[in-house]
């Protein structure tokens, strides 16, 4: 019985009015979809702690970027510790338990866990209504009028409330017929302790799980035949696959999907942006209906948080290739850091989808597989929007476009506190276990929030009645006050000009902080000025002696010139003079002439004497030289003699025994053992060592001959002249001339 039919009601409103937004048409039939996923308060809260604790290298990483400085060890640090960063951001944005180990449950198969899993992290919530919707669709068969389903093998009766969380009514279930044998979901995702969460959360819902990764969740053999024979009756099937193909159990693998012909994937869900679909091992799976001769790839679904690290990943990563590349990290770490005050805000055209339970996708869900639910009075109507591609219509919208933020926004948004709007709806927050995880909210009631702000007085817009107001809502135009009477209004001024007055005094104090501060600069920097100007006086001080002293020397030096230049006048004079006097002079002119000339005769041979004297000085110090040298030179000589002896006997020993090997080789010609040979050439070897050695020693002593040839002897200097007694040490007596 349709009773809202009978009672003519009012149909039921669109979830959301698609007239709000644009979805791009290539984008919609594409195959790879992206759905935004909300946050909880306590990953907010772990997001801006993460940020707060890189703090420190955030701004080091801005300050050494705009200032180009090249520091290899420094910019690495930085780059990790931003790698870190990121990474933990990740995690965060997954789920809280990945970052803070003492959180995570240490039984994962326990009753409602997969409650507490969806609860504490806005993308497995998303997960868990997205199960809901595939479990409710090809899961449940509504085959009669009187409510009774066929699950399996089991038939049990259904309550009509039960679907109402999953946006399902009693009428849509009455005419539902499946077609679909068999659903089949694959969730790719980073293995470890994410996969071991999305198995527990799995563990609530009626599927078959394939995990092709580690081991799983139930550790007992006994529980494991168990989950195995409950699992067979399930139609859904749920492949957990690693992102990474190192980790994959191939064997498995390649027995369930890769050659199971039977087996076809009909929606991937990839869940974090670790995942590539381009590996060999994902690719294969995306491409493999073709070979099952369907007409469509299943459809990619990426489970994305709003305005987090995957996010903002996936808008820039497109233009960059390597992820450690500074011109990536620069604009993913700004908004990383800009953003966080926005991370996890679903669009207000889109809230309704989530409050909703993704009840708005739920068409676009019946559509995913090769068989899929249609109506009974109307099986072609919903096939209408599907495109000649043969892909349903994704509806909604893709990511919004991330903002360019710069080095001085992110130094902004570190110095100011993020303070969270927590508007979620304390209704639909069930009560979790763990109290010491989410937060509790705080809610004022709406005297309590208007009792101070008084927002329906000072808001003119809502004050629009001035007439009527008396006492606490006077305006401005009329007196504030009335005579012995303190009313609200008085004390809300009063509040205010204290709260400006005490504002005014902080930023005065402030003031004369800076002052003192500003008057201690003001000291030193006299002082250093001081300091200046002193060390500049005695410079000039010094100068000034300096160019005292080089003008006495200059006048020195001109007086010296003039006195010169007099004696040469004076020389001149005494010349021409001593000319006319040998032309017109007697024998006693003539005798000064030449006392005169030999005066000068001698000074010049004094000098000339002086310069002989140190030449022999040279020359005795150049002859001690040789003959020390000389007689080195003896000795070096006796030593090679008596070398060479030693070497000529050696030489004629060796000849002798190079005879006596001779004589034994002609002897023993037919023993040609190696032994013998070896010994041979290394006597050999020996022989002509020696003989090069000896060839040296000769050369250098030809060598030595000839150095000693050069060295003057005492009958080389009488042939050339040369005084002996200056060579030997005696000096000629007095009186006795030199030869």
């Amino acid at each position: 019985m349709n009773l809202a039919k009978i009672l003519d009601s009012t149909p039921e409103p669109a979830i959301i009015d698609s007239s709000n937004f644009k979805i791009d048409h290539q984008y919609s039939v594409s195959g790879d979809y992206k759905l935004l996923t909300p946050l909880t308060d306590f990953q907010k809260e772990l997001f801006d702690q993460i940020v707060s604790l890189h703090y420190s290298d955030i701004l080091k990483f801005y300050e050494r970027y705009m200032k180009n400085e090249n520091n290899d060890i420094q910019d690495q640090l930085i780059i990790d510790s931003l790698k870190t960063l990121l990474d933990n951001s990740l995690l965060v944005s997954n789920h809280p338990y990945l970052l803070i180990d003492h959180f995570f449950p240490k039984n994962l198969t326990s009753k409602d866990m997969y409650k507490t899993i969806a609860e504490t992290s806005g993308k497995f919530g998303v997960l868990h209504d997205i199960l809901n919707i595939i479990e409710k669709l090809y899961c449940e068969n509504v085959t009669d009028n009187n409510g009774t389903t066929t699950n399996g093998n089991k038939k049990e009766k259904q309550n009509v409330n039960n679907n109402a969380g999953n946006g399902f009514t009693r009428k849509e279930d009455k005419d539902k017929i499946l077609l679909a044998e068999n659903f089949n979901l694959v969730i790719v995702s980073s293995s470890g302790k994410c996969m071991d969460l999305i198995e527990s959360l799995l563990l609530g819902h009626k599927c078959n799980i394939k995990r092709y990764s580690g081991d799983r969740v139930i550790t007992s053999n006994k529980s494991k035949k168990q989950a195995d024979q409950a699992q067979q009756a399930y139609q859904l099937t749920v492949h957990l696959l690693p992102s990474l193909e190192v980790e994959l159990n191939k064997e498995m693998y390649n027995q369930e999907l890769l050659n199971n012909d039977k087996r076809v994937i009909d929606l991937f869900i990839v869940f974090d942006i670790s995942v590539s679909t381009m590996d060999n091992f994902i690719s294969v799976l995306l491409n493999g209906n073709n070979n099952n001769n369907l007409p469509k790839k299943p459809q990619i679904l990426r489970l994305v948080p709003s305005n987090t690290i995957e996010h903002i990943a996936l808008y820039f990563r497109k233009n960059f290739n390597d992820k450690r590349d500074v011109a990536y990290l620069k604009p993913v770490t700004a908004a990383i850091v800009c953003m966080r005050d926005s991370i996890g805000v679903i669009p207000s055209e889109l809230k309704s989808v989530y409050s909703t339970n993704l009840k708005y996708l739920v068409e676009w869900f019946k559509h995913l597989a090769p068989q899929s639910l249609i109506d009974n009075d109307k099986m072609n109507k919903n096939f209408k929007k599907i495109e000649e591609s043969g892909l349903f219509p994704w509806p909604l919208p893709d990511l919004r476009p991330i903002k360019s933020f710069t080095p001085n926004d992110v130094e902004k948004s570190l110095l100011t506190e993020v303070k969270f709007n927590f508007n979620n709806n304390d209704d639909n927050v069930l009560q979790l276990p763990n109290h010491h995880i989410v937060k509790k909210r705080k809610w004022l009631s709406y005297y309590q929030l208007k009792r101070i702000n008084n927002d329906y007085v000072s808001n003119p817009v809502k004050s629009s009645n001035q007439s009527l107001m008396t006492g606490i809502h006077r305006t401005s135009k009329q007196q504030n006050y009335l005579d012995n009477v303190l009313t609200h209004k008085l004390i809300q001024n009063f509040n205010m000009y204290l709260l400006e007055f005490n504002g005014i005094n902080k930023e005065l104090e402030t003031f004369d902080y800076i002052h003192d501060i500003r008057i201690e600069d003001i000291k030193e920097s006299k002082e250093s000025k001081y300091k200046i100007n002193k060390d500049l006086n005695d410079l000039k001080e010094k100068l000034n002696k300096i160019d005292n002293d080089n003008n006495l020397k200059q006048e020195k030096i001109e007086n010296f010139k003039n006195f010169f230049k007099k004696l040469e006048t004076e020389v001149e004079e005494l010349i021409i003079k001593l000319n006319s006097l040998n032309e017109n002079g007697n024998d006693s002119n003539k005798n000064l002439i030449k006392y005169t000339q030999n005066q000068l005769k001698l000074i010049k041979l004094k000098e000339d004497y002086e310069l002989e004297l140190v030449k022999l000085q040279n020359k005795e110090q150049e002859n001690k030289y040789m003959s020390q040298e000389l007689t080195n030179a003896l000795k070096s000589i006796d030593e090679f003699d008596k070398e060479i002896n030693k070497l000529e006997l050696e030489n004629y020993q060796l000849n002798d025994k190079v005879k006596n090997l001779n004589q034994f080789q002609e002897i023993e010609t037919e023993k040609n053992s190696a032994e013998f040979l070896k010994n041979k050439q290394f006597k050999l070897n020996e022989i002509k060592n020696l003989e090069n050695l000896n060839e040296d020693l000769l050369r250098i002593l030809e060598i030595n001959l000839q150095k000693l040839s050069l060295i003057p002897t005492a009958q080389r200097l009488k042939m050339n002249g040369v005084n002996t007694n200056i060579i030997t040490g005696n000096r000629p007596r007095q009186g006795q001339p030199s030869r």
